[in-house]
């Protein structure tokens, strides 16, 4: 299964709604495809495999956070479904990466963690 480009303005419209759902006001995220356009080639060019990438893209990126003590309810349905869904949301998230962050970190376009 190859890894799906996405346009410019596909990926600039999905950061804008990632960015609003994770509390951004717009004057914080880029006023446009063309601000976005130079945002995200300056930011390629700073990705690098450091250390931190490693371990997360590593065995730690497979292991699920631990339930919140005190909720036991929803302690069970983590035990439930959680660990078993956990490594295949994880591997889902690195693959849902635009083609060219994947490429600046070191794995190959068409990886699928």
């Amino acid at each position: 299964m190859r890894h799906a480009a996405r346009s410019p303005g596909a990926l600039y419209g999905q950061w804008l709604r990632v960015g609003r759902c994770l509390g951004l006001r717009d004057e914080e995220l880029p006023a446009g495809l063309q601000a976005f356009t130079a945002y995200f080639t300056t930011t390629l060019t700073t990705l690098e495999r450091t250390e931190p990438v490693h371990h997360l893209l590593g065995p730690a990126l497979l292991t699920p956070p631990r339930p919140v003590a005190g909720l036991p309810l929803a302690a069970a349905g983590f035990r439930a479904f959680g660990r078993g869904l956990f490594p295949h949301l994880t591997r889902m998230t690195v693959a849902l990466l635009p083609h060219e962050a994947l490429t600046a970190i070191g794995l190959p376009p068409a990886h699928h963690a």
